[in-house]
């Protein structure tokens, strides 16, 4: 539940920070994306976490094209979690 006051920040310092910290930090996202797949939870927060990565789509998109290939594979991976039918 502390993904969703923390996520505002992290995708701060998505944008702002070296390629090191971006790759850490999409593992991160890449892990909630992963975990609000398909959350059976009367809790209203992994949905709106849910709804935050999507908005977040072209970010996570833009950074699937990056040089970094640890960048490109986790911003791909994200990409792809939440595209999947269903989700």
């Amino acid at each position: 539940s502390a993904a969703l006051p923390a996520y505002d920040f992290l995708m701060l310092a998505l944008q702002e920070m070296d390629d090191k910290l971006k790759v850490e930090l999409l593992d991160i996202f890449q892990g909630f994306a992963v975990c609000t797949e398909r959350f059976s939870s009367d809790a209203p927060w992994p949905r709106q976490l849910r709804e935050k990565l999507k908005a977040d789509l072209p970010i996570f998109t833009a950074l699937s094209g990056s040089e970094n290939e640890d960048i490109a594979y986790f911003a791909g991976s994200i990409v792809d979690s939440l595209r999947q039918k269903g989700a």
